[in-house]
């Protein structure tokens, strides 16, 4: 028989504004970003306040932003996503590009650096960004 453990996982998310997201020709586009691993917010503001938001991770966020300007006809939630954008910024409300900031996590009390490189620990980030965002009033569009 196994034996129970308690984990507690604690650090502080904030987000980093990387830029507005623009209606250009039509189409909503996003910011230039660095390659590079990263856990990304795509949010909607309402006079400042937060309305709308998908929470993603990427190995490479600058191929992550390509498919962005370019999805494929099955990746229904990007398009999905492009057309709240659309509607929204021709509504007169704000779209930004923003991106985690989170150095290290705590773990059971013990620090450790976070490896973006690492898949799992993306994965774990974007699922607390994706809670941490509905606590701040966001309306979560992932699936």
């Amino acid at each position: 028989m196994y034996e129970p453990w308690n984990c507690l996982i604690s650090g502080v998310v904030c987000w980093e504004h990387v830029g507005a997201i623009i209606i250009q020709n039509g189409e909503p586009v996003l910011p230039p970003c660095a390659a590079g691993p990263a856990v990304y917010r795509v949010a909607i503001y309402d006079d400042g306040l937060p309305r709308v938001c998908y929470v993603g991770e990427a190995g490479d966020l600058a191929r992550q932003v390509r498919l962005f300007a370019l999805p494929k006809p099955y990746m229904l939630t990007i398009l999905a996503l492009r057309q709240r954008l659309g509607t929204a910024l021709g509504a007169g409300m704000d779209a930004a590009f923003e991106l985690l900031q989170l150095d290290a996590l705590h773990l059971n009390s013990q620090l450790g650096p976070l490896d973006l490189t690492d898949s799992a620990t993306r994965r774990l980030l974007a699922y607390v960004a994706i809670l941490a965002s509905r606590r701040e009033g966001f309306e979560v569009v992932n699936r």
